[in-house]
């Protein structure tokens, strides 16, 4: 049946405005006996999910996932191929809390079938965290918003979820600029309530000091202890500011590159109110050529106020702003905002919830502006565990064919055995050896993989989720298997328990390639790389391949340029270069071009040169130009040749993002990390193949981009002939 996989997510009660965590709560369709039998374990059909099920365990049913691909068979009680199922996948019901209910009741009654919406209502004083809407599809419940189910929050959970997300993106140099709407709809009143609230700088007395709401994220009080709030917030020479208003046109009223707070903060007091339209296009394409007047940043966070339906699509801009590495948050004010419209615009947080808010009214946005300044003069807020946002569960690798290997140490190891039978009174479990936060319980002689809640360990003397520091645990890593494609060195690594800065070297056998870094460290977190927790495999040249097609065909989705750049030093030599040609030719022939696909190519040693326009759109055309690129040698700048890279993705940006393939074998006499960086910032993924053993692989891996299934787009191929049958594979 495949390997354990992780039970549902389990969030800590404490929680609270996460409000009720919708469908949480998942029940067989069925219940389990108060005892199972001794020769068999009871499973049971999952409700909403084809390819899930339960295993009971002393009338307690644990959640099991199918190997991806199959459904859980319910008649012979096995995972089977779909066709062989008859299964339609459902969604669970929605719950209703204090904070607002769903609509139709039907949403809330009992399970709901495909193509079912649902709208979320909020009640009084309760802010809309998400999509209003959703709709059941064969994932789950889904909007614009992803697979977030939205959530009716108190006014200052919105405000910490705007201020958290604010300060992860305001790391670094940064600047902020924001976008404000005053047109018509908004009103003299409204206006100064978006840029103006009362700030106590002091204890109360008869003066008063006016400052702006947009001031909050940039103030100047000195914070009352190294902890307050929004301290991290404050303009700095790595940190500026600058404001835009917008009706039917746009202004900047102040310039990005003003870093003293109190001058942003005179600066907002004098801008007055126009009215008029509403053209958030216009908005957005002033932000873009104010953010380009003023790059001195990493990236520029663009805050947009609005509470009214624009008469342009501002998505062309959005898409931009976002695209060059510009983090946007929508703010929509009022219940007549085109709430999928302000979605769309806003960009996704790490969180992968939309840094998009919508707030009911001004007087709203006022108490959010005032809740912001009152922890940021207090020290702190005890709120921030309270308001944290749902995150999503962790990826799911899914088991591409067998060229995943054998999933080197995927299972966790209990400390002890499972008894054949369990008591019929009480559960057996076992601690894990390498998770202070997990367990295992016993079922028929099986360990089952358990987790604690968040923040907790498993207490293997009391049994029991329990503080860390009441727990005497050490995490270890898990020995390192052996197989038919490479050893681990030294043998201490798959010998037994690794113990924490333990180094474990991975050697491919001959036919084999390395997929990953070759080294991994044990950490408090398990084994860890330059690669991320994604541990190194040995592979066959096909799968090698089949990784490459995965990782382009899901980055060549919609319009999209192919910018190849090959390595043409002397170490290549003129036979090899003719195979990379010769792979670059089966790329495209596996992926061809057309008006909304095109491909470029770039050779280099010394120096870089251009020689395939990246506006190629006619395969014929392209493989023709591929065969009389010739062969120079000298030595290797990859840095010279992201470079030139950039400059043409630059001169031709009609599509939505350009795949960068790095192909070289040799190590560089300069470090093409910046390059690398400005390529991957825009939006470009950077696939980065390294040729023999002799490549800098550490160098090669920093380069390339990660894919999204958090693996980096780095492949170590041992030789040109490697490299010959993967584009044969891929032909």
């Amino acid at each position: 049946m495949g390997g354990l996989s992780r039970a549902s997510l389990m969030l800590p009660a404490f929680l609270a405005c996460l409000g009720p965590l919708v469908g949480a709560q998942v029940l067989p369709l069925g219940n389990c006996p108060l005892w199972g039998p001794l020769n068999y374990t009871v499973l049971l059909e999952h409700p909403t999910n084809c390819s899930r099920f339960f295993s009971c365990s002393n009338g307690r049913p644990i959640e099991q996932h199918c190997p991806a691909g199959l459904h859980f068979n319910d008649i012979l009680k096995v995972c089977d191929w779909p066709q062989n199922v008859n299964c339609v996948p459902r969604c669970l019901p929605q719950q209703n809390g204090v904070g607002g209910s769903w609509t139709p009741s039907s949403c809330s009654a009992g399970l709901n079938n495909l193509g079912a919406v649902c709208r979320l209502q909020c009640n009084t004083n309760y802010q809309l965290r998400g999509s209003s809407s959703v709709q059941c599809t064969e994932k789950g419940w889904n909007s614009t918003n992803g697979n977030f189910t939205p959530i009716c929050q108190p006014l200052n959970c919105t405000g910490e979820n705007l201020h958290n997300d604010l300060n992860k993106t305001l790391s670094a140099k940064a600047g902020l600029l924001f976008v404000l709407d005053e047109s018509g709809s908004v009103g003299q009143r409204n206006f100064e309530r978006t840029k103006d609230f009362e700030l106590p700088l002091k204890p109360r007395n008869k003066q008063r000091e006016i400052h702006l709401f947009v001031g909050v994220f940039v103030m100047t009080i000195e914070p009352v202890s190294p902890h307050a709030r929004l301290s991290s917030l404050l303009l700095s020479e790595n940190r500026s500011a600058g404001v835009i208003t917008f009706e039917s046109t746009a202004q900047t009223k102040i310039h990005l590159n003003t870093s003293s707070t109190s001058t942003f903060l005179n600066l907002t007091s004098s801008i007055t109110y126009g009215g008029g339209g509403t053209d958030i296009l216009r908005g957005l394409q002033e932000a873009i050529a104010e953010i380009n007047r003023h790059s001195q940043h990493n990236l520029t966070v663009v805050v947009l106020i609005t509470d009214g339906v624009s008469q342009t699509d501002g998505k062309p801009a959005a898409d931009e702003i976002k695209r060059n590495g510009n983090p946007l948050f929508a703010i929509g004010i009022d219940s007549q905002n085109n709430l999928v419209h302000l979605e769309e615009l806003a960009s996704m947080g790490d969180n992968g919830i939309k840094n998009f808010f919508h707030i009911t009214s001004y007087e709203a946005l006022e108490n959010i502006g005032k809740y912001l300044n009152a922890t940021a003069g207090s020290g702190g807020s005890n709120n921030s565990t309270q308001c944290s946002s749902l995150s999503r569960a962790s990826l799911i690798l899914p088991a591409l064919l067998a060229c995943l290997g054998p999933l080197v140490g995927a299972r966790g190891l209990p400390a002890g055995s499972c008894p054949p039978w369990g008591p019929l009174n009480y559960t057996v479990l076992l601690a894990d050896l390498t998770n202070c936060s997990r367990f295992f319980s016993c079922s028929n002689g099986r360990p089952i993989e358990q987790y604690c809640p968040a923040g907790l360990y498993f207490n293997d003397i009391l049994k029991v989720c329990d503080w860390p520091q009441n727990v005497n645990c050490v995490p270890r890593c898990f020995p390192l298997q052996n197989d038919v494609g490479g050893s681990w060195t030294p043998s201490s690594c798959s010998a037994g328990l690794n113990n924490q800065g333990a180094s474990c070297k991975l050697q491919c056998n001959t036919k084999y390639q390395l997929l990953g870094s070759s080294s991994v460290q044990c950490t408090s977190k398990g084994w860890n790389s330059t690669n991320g927790n994604f541990i190194p495999q040995c592979q066959p040249d096909v799968c090698i391949g089949v990784h490459i097609e995965d990782g382009l065909n899901k980055t060549l989705s919609g319009k999209a340029g192919l910018l190849f750049v090959l390595d043409e030093s002397g170490s290549v030599s003129p036979a090899n270069f003719q195979i990379t040609k010769d792979f670059v030719k089966d790329v495209v022939r596996t992926f061809p071009l057309s008006e909304n696909r095109s491909a470029g190519v770039i050779t280099f040693d010394s120096t870089a040169q251009l020689k395939i326009h990246l506006n190629i759109d006619s395969s014929s055309t392209f493989l023709n130009e591929v065969d009389k690129i010739g062969y120079r040698g000298g030595g290797t700048d990859i840095l010279a040749a992201l470079r030139a890279a950039v400059t043409e993705i630059n001169n031709y940006r009609k599509h939505n993002l350009t795949v960068v393939v790095l192909i070289t074998d040799g190590v560089s006499v300069t470090d093409g990390t910046p390059a690398a960086d400005e390529i991957k910032r825009n939006g470009n993924p950077l696939f980065a193949i390294g040729i023999d053993k002799g490549t800098n692989l550490v160098h090669l891996e920093k380069l390339a981009s990660t894919g999204d299934n958090g693996i980096k787009h780095f492949f170590h191929i041992r030789t040109y002939e490697a490299l010959e049958d993967i584009g044969k594979y891929l032909n």
